[in-house]
């Protein structure tokens, strides 16, 4: 059933949007200019020029954290204060939204990646311009000002041998904190030396 009070404008400008969305707490869905890429559905924290970080909705509970290029954001749809799912969270004591561990640095991808690590062992990589169907999991070994290397777990939760390079330009979303990484990093445990 559509909900009447989306608020769909996408002429506006579009970074004061996305910070009145975390200024005001609203349900908010964002859909970006990547072509298959899947719409980002929770609640923005914070909008920051090179990144926008937002704590993840699925199944009508939050579900970790969602980091966007801001730059890929194409619409900003305010799903208002009266949504079942906001109206649910609120009765379940998950109100407000949780924020993540540490401060996460939104100014370049280096310091993303640096300050989302320091906190939480498991992050997952997308390169959405590239194929919007995987991500690449795993922790983060380097990182500099072009790109980063991650050992990556499979998701039968066993180390790879040798770390893999992704280059920052490349990267399109990075999420981290969420139950499927929690579950994996479980069963994976510590990488081996």
């Amino acid at each position: 059933m559509p909900d009447h009070n989306n608020t769909r404008t996408p002429d506006a400008p579009l970074r004061p949007r996305l910070k009145k969305a975390a200024a005001s707490l609203l349900h908010t869905r964002l859909e970006r200019r990547l072509p298959g890429a899947d719409p980002i559905e929770g609640f923005v924290l914070r909008a920051g020029r090179t990144w926008t970080l937002v704590a993840s909705i699925s199944d009508m509970r939050f579900d970790g954290f969602t980091a966007v290029r801001t730059h890929d954001v194409e619409t900003v749809l305010f799903q208002g204060p009266k949504t079942l799912t906001t109206r649910w969270l609120r009765t379940q004591g998950s109100w407000p939204p949780p924020t993540p561990t540490g401060r996460i640095r939104l100014g370049s991808t280096e310091n993303l990646l640096r300050s989302v690590a320091a906190h939480h062992p498991l992050l997952a990589l997308f390169e959405e311009d590239l194929d919007p169907n995987i991500c690449h999991i795993g922790t983060l070994t380097s990182t500099d000002p072009t790109e980063s290397t991650l050992l990556e777990v499979t998701p039968n939760a066993h180390w790879h041998s040798t770390p893999t390079t992704y280059p920052h330009p490349n990267l399109t979303r990075i999420d981290f904190a969420d139950h499927y990484l929690h579950a994996l990093q479980e069963l994976a445990g510590p990488p081996h030396p």
